[in-house]
């Protein structure tokens, strides 16, 4: 007799574990198909049949493969293979690639190729129901739009068009209230658990449903072994009436697993638990997320999200998962009305900003001297948002958008000019943070491309963009302008931080301490001159603001190092981190200068 088949299984080696594990993670944090081939070929990480290139198509077929969780495809699912202790990653894994997968499915490759783009995956047309698309990626700012597309018969007439940068910013705002609020994490708390009870009950009903029809076929297998020795039914009749059980019973095993597993589907408990997590932990990891992951845990909190337009204004609906709906408005700034049929474009920033400058007392001389255009483009800026509004006169114009200009004031260019938010992710990219936090710390060039792996000339590269972004020509003044926008937290090593811990040291509360430790307190000459340095000053503009020579503030400023026992800035603040300064009592500010 010929042995029974195996079933199916894996023996994974531990180097493609790894690689799958891997291919795995970047999917779920985001990344496209494309570039995750491109990332494994730029490693050199050789194909599963050989060779050196890989093709999106080749990883889609990694991440479709049930294997790779220890399951096999069944009728109804998926069920545990023989392979299932040798799996690479946990089935709820899986379920969730699969999810991404459906999710992504209407995303465009431009949209997917953004991993700054924080709504790429949640932000929906509230009029036609399609994902908006991202555009463009490569400008100043980037927007999301309706592409028009018709869907399921329909086309739409709206088609919305919102800045990114403010309807991004305007999100995390919103969700970093509903995460630093007690009693709005509490109602969450509440909602997470009532879910996760009713998910558990509806499982228990099924199963014990189940497991009293696996009684009833035990019964009946008894019923009809009895009937066969009474000779009331035929050999015959039990045989088909026995493949009947069996196959019932195969169905109900099958399903009895799939429960037990409780993974064969991404249940809504499981889901509102990851997000009540990430919104605890929001206000905490946010500023240290790469884009991928700050994309990733947008679209585990926020449930939908829908973008239309009304009159004069974006209007985005928001619904929080295991929270209420948040609504609120945003200024249009694309008046093109390419495609939209007779849709009206609403009236635009410029024109709200002169509308902003109107309610001031500015007179069209004075709003043209300031944009620095001529008086014939104000007029005509104001010719169409009284056109626009319907309205006789600026003053009734001012009337029907006070609403708005209350609400959106800080975002108008009332200087001429867009003003950049004062958000990390708008001014700065992840890259750029990075090499800014270097900056604070007094790190060269070669030092900062050493620790993030890239070439010098892309440091040099990166570290001029800095200084470009914040308008500063100097590194110091660079990091002075970052400490002022809020780019650094306090908590982040920088002169200004230095500057608080000589404070510290020269205050008669600590002179105890010095004492253990032999340092000679910094002299109030000393902590001036650190002072000019926190501030953005080179020493030429320290020894004018000290009255000194430029020899004299060089010295100086090399004497202020000395005091801790370093020879630079950034071993500095390293001396006074590992000696606990800034945890010592409050500096004397007087004394200290």
């Amino acid at each position: 007799m010929d042995e029974p088949k195996r079933r199916r299984g894996i023996k994974p080696h531990s180097s493609q574990a790894d690689i799958v594990r891997q291919i795995a993670d970047m999917y779920l944090r985001g990344k496209s198909l494309g570039g995750i081939a491109n990332w494994l070929m730029d490693n050199g990480i050789s194909a599963p049949k050989g060779g050196h290139v890989w093709h999106a198509s080749t990883i889609d077929s990694v991440l479709r493969s049930p294997v790779h969780a220890g399951l096999l495809a069944n009728d109804d699912g998926f069920i545990k293979g023989a392979h299932y202790d040798q799996l690479i990653y946990d089935p709820e894994v899986y379920y969730q690639i699969l999810e991404q997968m459906k999710s992504r499915s209407r995303m465009p490759s431009a949209t997917l190729g953004c991993p700054e783009a924080l709504l790429a995956q949640v932000a929906l047309c509230d009029e036609c129901g399609s994902r908006l698309r991202v555009a463009p990626i490569n400008k100043q700012y980037r927007a999301y739009y309706c592409g028009g597309q018709r869907l399921h018969g329909t086309r739409c007439e709206s088609r919305p068009y919102v800045r990114g940068d403010l309807v991004e910013s305007r999100l995390v705002r919103e969700i970093e209230k509903v995460a630093t609020d007690p009693e709005l994490l509490a109602l969450a708390a509440e909602e997470a658990a009532k879910l996760a009870k009713e998910s558990s009950s509806a499982h228990d009903g099924e199963s014990q449903k189940l497991r009293s029809e696996l009684s009833d076929i035990e019964r009946q297998w008894v019923d009809l072994g009895q009937a066969l020795a009474n000779g009331c039914v035929s050999p015959d009749m039990v045989s088909a009436c026995d493949r009947s059980l069996q196959s019932r019973k195969r169905a109900i095993d099958v399903r009895l697993k799939q429960i037990e597993s409780a993974s064969h589907a991404q249940t809504t408990a499981a889901v509102t638990k990851r997000a009540l997590d990430a919104l605890r932990d929001f206000p905490r990891l946010w500023d240290a997320m790469e884009p991928e992951e700050r994309r990733a845990v947008v679209g585990l909190v926020v449930e939908s999200m829908r973008i239309g337009r009304v009159d004069h204004a974006i209007r985005v609906k928001v619904k929080v998962r295991l929270l209420g709906e948040i609504v609120f408005d945003l200024p249009v700034t694309q008046n093109s009305s390419r495609g939209r049929g007779n849709v009206q474009p609403a009236i635009s920033l410029r024109q709200l900003a002169y509308l902003a400058l109107t309610e001031d007392g500015y007179t069209d001389e004075q709003i043209a001297a300031q944009w620095d255009v001529s008086i014939g483009s104000t007029r005509d800026i104001r010719e169409r948002a009284l056109e626009r509004l319907g309205a006789s006169d600026p003053a009734e114009a001012v009337e029907k958008m006070r609403r708005e200009l209350a609400e959106w004031r800080g975002i108008l260019p009332l200087e001429g000019r867009f003003r950049k938010l004062n958000t990390s992710f708008s001014v700065l990219d992840i890259d750029e943070t990075r090499v800014l936090k270097g900056m604070a710390l007094g790190k060269t060039d070669k030092q900062l491309a050493s620790g993030l792996a890239v070439p010098v000339t892309t440091m040099a590269g990166w570290r001029q963009r800095v200084r470009e972004k914040l308008q500063s020509t100097t590194t110091q003044a660079a990091v002075a302008k970052a400490v002022s926008l809020g780019l650094l937290r306090s908590d982040d090593p920088s002169p200004v931080t230095l500057l608080r811990a000589y404070r510290k040291l020269a205050s008669p509360v600590n002179a105890g301490r010095l004492a253990e430790l032999g340092i000679v307190p910094p002299t109030n000459r000393q902590i001036e001159c650190l002072r000019a340095l926190a501030d953005g000053l080179n020493v030429d503009q320290a020894a004018r603001r000290m009255g000194i020579e430029a020899h004299s503030a060089s010295v100086l400023r090399h004497r202020i190092w000395q005091v801790v026992g370093a020879s630079n800035c950034a071993q500095a603040l390293e001396r006074v981190t590992e000696i606990g300064v800034l945890r010592w009592p409050a500096e004397d500010e007087e004394t200290a200068g």
